[in-house]
């Protein structure tokens, strides 16, 4: 700044008298004095830097941490976090307000509304200042010990500590305002909050022929593989439970049947994918979405909201109508009367490309089975017969010409990530490789499968799931305890 007043004006230079140096810039002769001034400022700053480091290294080793009073809490001389009871309430209210499915506005205006402080006193709030309450892990219990670091002390940059010096993870180091598993599925709302009514409960049906079957909202980040695989597992006894595990490699061809008998049970009955058209019902899976063709829409009445269930195990996808508030609901139906066809569905379609092993970049389309019983209708999908497409190929809808002058040049690959080759020279349609040396599915495969189906009845289709314990978050109030903690709370204030 000293160089630029006495150049930007060559003919008024702007000169700085230093009076305790006794330093005038414009000065030629106490230029060198400017110089060794600056050098030794420069000197006593970066020792301070690493004096300051070194002090803060000592701390962490010595688990005396550095905390700081925060909204909901106040810090003592030893460093400890003590809780105050009218903050905290503030702080509660925005996690279960969250949780119950209100937006960062949404809870921004009611703290307005009630005049609640911020920690400096502010109490006007707005959906930034709640989302940063929600991220602090001492609000929860825990600390974390130098998150931030300095890299420049002269530019004083500040950048996330990713390793680059000692840092502390404390878990339970305080009284938390909400619980860790409150704070942690909060945390899965982030991404996809505006898409879901609050946290989410995930259902297991425990009875009939779709049990095991998991009712889940597709956009539930929450999930995993062996979150599906624990959940599944829940709704079966240990001997029936094993059965169906190799059912299910029976019908995945992983394993071979040991039934023998006269039944016409080596006879192969064609893969029903083969004669796959846009007039039968059909589901298109890629790394990231769902989309229905719709003939499934018109299968299933053009009804304006589904639910989606899904069997890990027995690897198959099921969708039935439900109620317009239903929380695991997707709407498919606009205003306007129009078909919604695709979903953006991140974390479920992960899971399950987890579970089946497919090569990410992949596309993936199974037929419909259709039942209908009653007033009531189902569409299975079967997820081990597929019709798989090359990245970015257009999936077109198929004709009866297109199936028939398809069968002539049937190609199949290897799809899974195990094996996969090199997607080089591959048709835009093709089906897994280990098609090519069988005709199609045993018959006593196909009796198995179809058991579930056409067994199948309206109660069954209209059995409704119970919630299940999420693995991946723990045990969490139900939505209608976390709205009665929070009405108790709005009250208070």
């Amino acid at each position: 700044e000293i160089t630029n007043l006495k150049i930007k004006n060559p003919s008024h230079p702007v000169g700085v008298y230093f009076e305790t140096e006794n330093v005038y810039t414009l000065d030629e002769r106490d230029a060198d004095k400017l110089d060794l001034q600056a050098m030794f400022a420069d000197w006593e700053s970066r020792n301070k830097s690493r004096r300051q480091i070194l002090s803060i290294d000592q701390r962490i080793f010595t688990c005396q941490f550095q905390v700081a009073d925060l909204l909901g809490y106040r810090h003592t001389r030893t460093g400890k976090l003590v809780m105050i009871p009218e903050e905290a309430k503030t702080v509660r209210l925005i996690f279960l307000a969250y949780f119950c499915g209100y937006s960062f506005k949404e809870i921004a205006d009611i703290l307005t509304d009630k005049a609640r402080p911020t920690l400096k006193g502010n109490t006007v709030w707005n959906p930034s200042m709640v989302k940063n309450i929600m991220l602090n892990e001492r609000r929860w219990g825990h600390l974390q010990a130098r998150k931030n670091i300095v890299t420049d002390y002269r530019k004083k940059k500040v950048v996330k500590n990713n390793g680059l010096r000692e840092g502390a993870f404390v878990p339970d180091h305080h009284v938390g305002i909400v619980s860790p598993e409150i704070a942690k599925a909060v945390s899965f709302l982030f991404h996809n909050g505006t898409m879901l009514n609050g946290v989410q409960d995930i259902k297991v049906i425990h009875e009939g022929n779709l049990k095991g079957f998991i009712n889940v909202n597709p956009y539930w980040g929450a999930v995993d593989n062996s979150t599906f695989l624990d959940i599944c597992a829940g709704a079966y006894e240990t001997e029936e439970l094993e059965r169906i595990k190799y059912e299910s490699q029976i019908l995945s061809g992983e394993e071979h049947s040991k039934v023998l008998s006269m039944d016409f049970s080596d006879y192969e009955i064609p893969y029903g994918i083969y004669f796959l058209n846009a007039a039968m019902p059909s589901l298109t899976l890629t790394k990231n979405s769902i989309k229905f063709n719709k003939a499934c829409f018109r299968k299933m009445n053009e009804c304006s909201h589904i639910e989606l269930l899904y069997h890990p195990i027995y690897q198959a996808i099921a969708i039935r109508a439900c109620a317009e508030d239903s929380p695991t609901g997707l709407r498919w139906k606009k205003d306007s009367g129009e078909f919604r066809n695709r979903f953006r569905v991140d974390a479920f379609m992960s899971a399950l490309y987890e579970k089946m092993n497919w090569v990410d970049e992949l596309t993936f389309k199974f037929r419909g089975i259709y039942r209908e019983r009653g007033n009531s209708q189902i569409l299975f999908f079967s997820l081990d017969e597929p019709r798989i497409y090359l990245p970015k190929s257009r999936i077109k809808p198929e004709s009866d010409e297109d199936a028939d002058s398809e069968a002539e040049t049937i190609r199949y690959i290897k799809y899974k990530k195990d094996d996969a080759e090199l997607l080089t020279d591959i048709p835009d349609i093709a089906y897994p490789l280990e098609w090519q040396k069988c005709f199609g599915l045993s018959r006593s495969m196909r009796e198995r499968r179809d058991w579930i189906t056409d067994t199948i009845t309206e109660a069954d289709i209209q059995t409704d799931g119970t919630s299940a314990l999420n693995p991946k978050i723990g045990e969490i109030p139900s939505k209608e305890q976390a709205m009665a903690e929070l009405e108790s709370l709005l009250i208070e204030m």
